[in-house]
């Protein structure tokens, strides 16, 4: 999937989800540009009626730029809104303006598993990963690395300061 957006309202260059659940296996998500946030992938779950789970297994997000959440973002409307990210390479992705250059997470519990988050930058706060709005990532054998942010945490940003109830669960992590 190599797309673009133009509005700078629109979401989600590569491919925007925002009701149920879904399901993404085995897709080269890549070279993806959205004027606004989620360059690759869009989650935006607002509402109670858009909650369930959402998967993406086995994948490439590679090349995507968007304001922010370069290679995927995450909104929720609160903490069960679930998100699972396994066996993927999150890579060379950029956002600009806004923070979390390979992922970002607003209000919602990411998994993610087995995954290579690498080579990812940003032009504020977490190149790899961010987290915000009481998110509770919970990340589990994966590497972390060569990401690069202008203001803060080259590697993961964890906002505690605006909302302090926000933490990751880190379990066999490579951080470098």
């Amino acid at each position: 999937i190599g797309n673009a957006t133009t509005d700078p309202g629109s979401e989600g260059g590569g491919i925007f989800c925002s009701t149920g659940q879904s399901s993404i296996h085995n897709v080269d998500i890549s070279g993806n540009q959205s004027a606004g946030p989620g360059g690759g992938l869009h989650y935006r779950m607002l509402s109670v009626h858009d909650w369930g789970t959402h998967t993406l297994s086995n994948c490439t997000v590679v090349g995507n730029s968007g304001a922010r959440g370069g290679g995927i973002l995450c909104e929720g409307a609160g903490p069960i809104n679930q998100v699972l990210i396994q066996n993927c390479q999150i890579s060379q992705n950029h956002a600009r303006g806004g923070s979390g250059g390979g992922i970002s997470f607003d209000n919602c519990n990411p998994e993610i598993a087995y995954c290579d988050i690498s080579d990812n930058s940003t032009t504020h706060f977490g190149g790899g990963l961010y987290g915000s709005e009481s998110s509770k990532p919970t990340i589990l054998d994966t590497t972390i690395t060569g990401n690069t942010a202008d203001v803060g945490g080259g590697g993961m940003y964890v906002d505690t300061v605006t909302t302090p109830d926000t933490e990751f669960s880190l379990t066999a992590v490579v951080l470098c």
